[in-house]
């Protein structure tokens, strides 16, 4: 919510649709399950570099993921329904190797990266994927008319 608002405001680093311009959102989500995990006497490290790590991926993977759906069906729920399965494997991924990397090399270090990224992930996506589906479509029949 915090995020949401900074970016409608315009603050750069907001902007969960291009990963270049990320970093203050995927920032602020690490901290905020860094902290959670400090509070459940949780790995720190590996909550906080898993979801920072998904952050990064889901950003970059988004556009590919969200163009790739729109290609292989015309009904908006299922697009939606493919996109976030894309992302959401992405992020958990990279959320494990991330809490791996971080945490050491048990496997609950890859699962509280994993889990954490895929929460965000989650909530993130709930409000946004279908904004991502409508403007891949739009640019899909654009694209078919200057191809055609």
């Amino acid at each position: 919510m915090v995020s949401d608002a900074l970016h409608s405001k315009g603050v750069a680093g907001f902007d969960e649709t291009n990963w270049k311009d990320n970093y203050g959102r995927i920032l602020m989500e690490a901290a905020g399950n860094a902290g959670v995990a400090a509070l459940g006497h949780g790995n720190v490290a590996a909550a906080g570099i898993g979801t920072a790590s998904a952050g990064i991926a889901t950003s970059a993977i988004l556009p590919s993921a969200v163009a790739w759906a729109v290609s292989e069906t015309k009904d908006r729920d299922t697009e939606i329904a493919l996109a976030n399965i894309i992302t959401n494997t992405v992020a958990s991924a990279a959320g494990a190797a991330g809490g791996l990397a971080a945490g050491g090399s048990t496997s609950i270090d890859a699962l509280t990266g994993a889990a954490a990224a895929s929460a965000i992930q989650q909530n993130n996506m709930s409000q946004q994927m279908a904004v991502a589906v409508e403007i891949a479509e739009i640019a899909s029949k654009v694209l078919g008319r200057v191809v055609s």
